[in-house]
């Protein structure tokens, strides 16, 4: 229990070190903006000179005013890695109170008055400056963290990983796992033509054409699928592509299961194989699934693809005397052959490398092995 406290002392300073700075950091946005707005409102060197010893007292006010404001507003309860547009534009009914009650206060102490569009100037340079010094804070800190994180001696960079999808679920995506330790974001993919080549948080969106020299260089090895309104036929092709190059692909949750609030979009999953048949499943029937596998050769066309290598698994299970493995991707064929094979299932595996439009090869392996069943699952 002593070092559990001794830890939450910790961080409690830690915390309050934090917004003692920021306080400070306001209190100093304030009297920039205070003598910025005189500035603008009277440019002329001596009108200047002439009016702010009398108005000068003001600026203590202005700080002593303005914080508590702040502070009493719950302006510093937020966590600054995260700030977004709704906290930073909650500083705009702040800064608005903060020059209310310093216009009050001076109407009550009487004696000289700044110029009227002196606290129209005031509000605005202290609105605009205190969201854009939060704004440029958070980025410093997101990168402080990201480069502790990659550089500790137990950190990781994660995967290189591509979002398939620049619409709203990729940027939403992209939010919620810039600071996962699983995945290192390097970049959007689409299909949409006017999209290709620009940016989105800073993250270029590629055409899908360039994935070769993205592995390459970047050293991808996941996709995150970021249309949930994708169609099953585009999805299944989808991710026949992208497992043939060998990479691992993630889906984000259906727009049914996010509205409902079942899932959130960060909830990512493997995409399950009742998403990519292009038609509601059926319930299988054993006895006729037995009937034309059980003790039979089998071959399969497409068998690293992904309904390629769920038939396969099922094949196996089912007890298949020999299974004939047709593949036209080498690293798709040799990952499936090496989890079949990895597992004792005394089915009797042929790893074929070919194109299943190539029909005289086909019929020649047909006529050497003597298949019994063929399931044809290339795309």
């Amino acid at each position: 229990m002593i070092p559990q406290l001794s830890f939450l002392r910790y961080v409690q300073k830690q915390l309050l070190a934090r917004r003692l700075l920021l306080v400070v950091f306001d209190g100093l946005m304030i009297v920039a903006s205070y003598l910025g707005a005189f500035i603008l409102r009277l440019p002329d060197a001596t009108t200047l000179k002439g009016f702010m010893p009398s108005t000068i007292l003001l600026l203590p006010l202005a700080v002593i005013t303005g914080l508590p404001v702040l502070v009493v507003s719950g302006w510093y309860r937020g966590l600054t890695r995260y700030a977004g547009s709704h906290s930073l534009y909650g500083l705009v009914p702040r800064s608005g109170a903060m020059v209310l009650i310093l216009l009050l206060s001076s109407t009550l102490i009487g004696g000289a008055q700044p110029p009227r569009s002196f606290w129209i100037l005031y509000w605005l340079l202290f609105t605009g400056g205190a969201i854009a010094s939060r704004i440029v804070l958070r980025d410093v800190l997101v990168h402080h963290l990201d480069q502790r994180e990659n550089h500790s001696p137990g950190g990781s960079q994660g995967d290189g990983t591509l979002i398939y999808g620049a619409g709203a679920s990729g940027m939403g995506l992209l939010l919620a796992l810039r600071n996962d330790p699983r995945f290192r974001i390097v970049g959007f993919l689409d299909d949409d033509e006017g999209l290709q080549g620009r940016t989105l948080q800073n993250m270029a969106i590629h055409s899908p054409l360039r994935l070769p020299r993205l592995i390459e260089r970047h050293g991808v090895r996941k996709v995150l699928l970021a249309m949930p309104t994708m169609s099953r036929r585009r999805k299944r092709l989808l991710v026949d592509q992208l497992t043939h190059r060998g990479l691992e692909v993630l889906s984000v949750p259906s727009l049914a299961q996010m509205a409902t609030g079942q899932r959130i979009v960060s909830d990512l999953q493997p995409v399950a194989i009742e998403d990519l048949l292009g038609r509601e499943p059926s319930n299988p029937d054993p006895v006729l699934l037995k009937a034309g596998v059980e003790g039979k050769v089998v071959l399969v066309t497409g068998a690293g693809g992904s309904i390629g290598s769920e038939l396969c698994r099922q094949v196996v299970g089912l007890g298949a005397a020999r299974l004939l493995l047709v593949e036209r991707n080498e690293f798709a064929l040799y990952a499936i052959e090496r989890e079949l094979g990895s597992k004792p299932c005394g089915v009797e595996l042929h790893a074929v490398l070919g194109d299943a439009c190539d029909a005289a090869r086909l019929t020649l392996i047909c006529r050497q092995h003597r298949v019994d069943t063929i399931f044809h699952a290339a795309a």
